[in-house]
């Protein structure tokens, strides 16, 4: 397998976190490392991998964040952001903290955890196909609040859950 270290995903894992500074709190990028692989399909644009015990001992990363090249390099840049944002949010809270219960986790799949991921991407299932048109930019909102300006309720069924 062919792979190398992807700095543009780190770059904007670093906007999304710092964007997003309430839903990532705690999450330490520098026990993530980024990898591009160049030369596998996948339909899936970054694949998250965590590191078992005992092999987490030795090594300074708890999770491997794959990028799939090829699919990759057909997403819009708002669908790269919300890709990247998916995979951060795949870590479950405290997943990179060595005294939590979450340490090393994932979160599970269903519709309450992803409604979060489902707000970034203005409601929008279909965020992550190819061509999709008017995916919204979630690192342009100008009112930082730690959520981003997210308000996931209310970009689901269009009502003020606050």
């Amino acid at each position: 397998m062919e792979w190398r270290e992807d700095s543009e995903v780190m770059g904007i894992a670093l906007q999304v976190v710092e964007h997003y500074s309430e839903i990532f709190d705690g999450l330490d990028l520098g026990k993530l490392r980024f990898m591009r692989i160049l030369d596998k399909k996948s339909s899936k644009e970054i694949e998250v991998k965590s590191v078992g015990f005992p092999f987490w001992i030795d090594n300074p990363y708890v999770y491997y964040l794959l990028v799939n090249n090829m699919r990759w390099k057909v997403l819009s840049n708002e669908q790269r952001q919300l890709a990247v944002f998916k995979a951060l949010y795949t870590i479950a809270p405290g997943g990179t903290d060595e005294t939590s219960t979450g340490y090393g986790r994932k979160r599970k799949r269903d519709i309450e955890d992803y409604s979060v991921v489902l707000g970034a991407a203005g409601g929008r299932y279909d965020w992550n196909t190819i061509g999709a048109s008017e995916i919204p930019s979630i690192l342009s909102d100008d009112s930082v609040d730690g959520t981003g300006g997210l308000d996931v309720m209310a970009s689901l069924d269009g009502k003020d859950n606050g």
